[in-house]
């Protein structure tokens, strides 16, 4: 679990490019100016360490702090020579510059709509692009999501407003025939549409209910309806 903590962490917090200037950090150890810096970060790596997990953001406070290191080690890599050259220089100029190109290449691939989960949730982007489709229209619409088996718990859409009565677009789970009729009838007179995440692209379709089981049984999984 420690291993598995450091990772997250490492990925998040620095990847490949910040990871670069660390070379520098047998120098930053020793540097008085960023020593409490050090015993913070020490202080809350152990504290997190304590939990049973832990996710990234768990050491948000962390951030600046993290983002100096980096920094200090970097004033120090520039003036790495290398023969004749200041190698160090061109290394941390390459680092700072390499950042904001893949910044740029996050930016470009969501305003193109590049749906690839690796880059960003492309879940919440295709959430987005559909309550805003449907809130553009008069009236009011009620959207049944059908997941499958191997949807990840992670990417959730089914979340609604503190005053679902008066939104416009509320969301729902497929919860089987019976429990979404009886949501619809509990939110008469709006729209009703599928739509299916774990489908790419996810596709809105109006709500055709399934023929019944050759029982005429079918219960509802939650008693919420939600």
């Amino acid at each position: 679990m420690t291993w598995i903590k450091f990772k997250k962490y490492w990925a998040f917090y620095f990847g490949p490019l910040l990871s670069i200037p660390l070379v520098a950090i047998p120098k930053v150890l020793v540097d008085r100016r960023i020593r409490f810096l050090l015993i913070v970060i020490a202080i809350t790596s152990v504290g997190v360490e304590l939990e049973n997990w832990s996710h990234p953001h768990y050491i948000a406070p962390l951030t600046c702090a993290l983002l100096a290191v980096v920094l200090q080690c970097m004033r120090y890599l520039q003036f790495w020579p290398w023969r004749s050259w200041r190698i160090g220089r061109v290394i941390v100029w390459a680092v700072i510059v390499s950042c904001f190109a893949v910044d740029a290449a996050w930016v470009s691939a969501m305003a193109v709509h590049v749906d690839d989960a690796r880059l960003y949730m492309a879940g919440y982007q295709q959430r987005a692009m559909v309550e805003h489709r449907l809130e553009q229209p008069p009236g009011s619409h009620l959207v049944i999501v059908h997941y499958t088996p191997s949807h990840p718990v992670y990417r959730e859409w089914v979340y609604n407003r503190a005053d679902i009565e008066q939104a416009k677009v509320i969301w729902a789970r497929d919860l089987g025939q019976e429990c979404n009729e009886k949501l619809i009838g509990a939110f008469g007179g709006r729209s009703v549409w599928l739509i299916e995440p774990d489908i790419n692209p996810a596709e809105l379709k109006p709500y055709l209910p399934p023929a019944l089981t050759a029982t005429g049984e079918d219960r509802c999984l939650d008693d919420s309806g939600h």
